[in-house]
């Protein structure tokens, strides 16, 4: 989806976005292994890929033929994304901007924070059960390894410079990625997924952020008001 935002520009709707999106890009599904792809990269038969940064230093870094097009941000506690420390400049909005003048906005780019958001607050991350006996002990010895350089250091040198959000910091994270689940933009992304990428995805009510959700309330007349004329009133035309 950042893809299509930064070669696509403004447009208004997710199947503008779409249209846009397939007469620029040759998207192909079906590699089962993260192997495959990178190995298709390497001899050319794609010219884009996407790596997590631990994979990305492994397995492309080395590679003097490839670099970093974009990335997508770090997720903060407020709800706005920053910079990549690792690879400053290539966020995803900043390119954005420097290429079509302003910020992205609409749409397509609403169902996009909301996806990438979930890379960061929900994929590698340790999660375990609500009234967890273990939980404090986990968040524990965490917390330590995060304080130790020597640990820090070999984690560094294999995935980059990166927050550590620990216990309630991490549940807060959550729940500010929760607010991004809105209505259009679940739809969007559902749309987006099902129409350009042919990645089946269904749109699920019950999974909407509470505060989002709009309840039409339709409140009752007299039993002697309008309600009644019109029944009346059309009572009599069909009979």
């Amino acid at each position: 989806m950042g893809m299509a935002l930064l070669l696509c520009g403004k447009l208004d709707t997710i199947a503008e976005y779409t249209t846009c999106f397939k007469s620029k890009v040759t998207f192909v599904p079906g590699f089962k292994k993260g192997g495959d792809r990178r190995l298709a990269f390497k001899r050319g038969e794609l010219t884009v890929d996407r790596e997590n940064p631990a994979a990305y230093k492994k397995h492309i870094a080395p590679n003097e033929d490839a670099e970093v097009w974009f990335h997508h941000g770090i997720l903060q506690a407020d709800g706005t994304h920053a910079d990549d420390v690792n690879y400053p400049g290539l966020q995803m909005e900043i390119l954005y901007e420097q290429k079509w003048g302003e910020a992205p906005s609409g749409p397509m780019y609403d169902a996009y924070v909301l996806g990438k958001s979930f890379r960061d607050a929900m994929q590698k991350a340790f999660w375990v059960n609500a009234g967890n006996p273990n939980a404090e002990l986990l968040q524990k010895a965490l917390l330590e390894m995060s304080k130790d350089e020597q640990a820090i250091k070999a984690i560094q040198k294999k995935v980059g410079k990166y927050e550590w959000v620990i216990g309630e910091e991490g549940n807060a994270r959550r729940d500010t990625l929760m607010t991004f689940v809105t209505e259009d933009a679940l739809r969007g992304l559902v749309e987006f997924s099902n129409d350009a990428l042919n990645i089946a995805a269904v749109y699920k009510e019950s999974i909407l952020n509470p505060d989002s959700v709009t309840v039409e309330v339709v409140e009752e007349v007299e039993e002697g008001g309008i309600l009644k004329s019109v029944t009346d009133w059309f009572k009599k035309i069909t009979k």
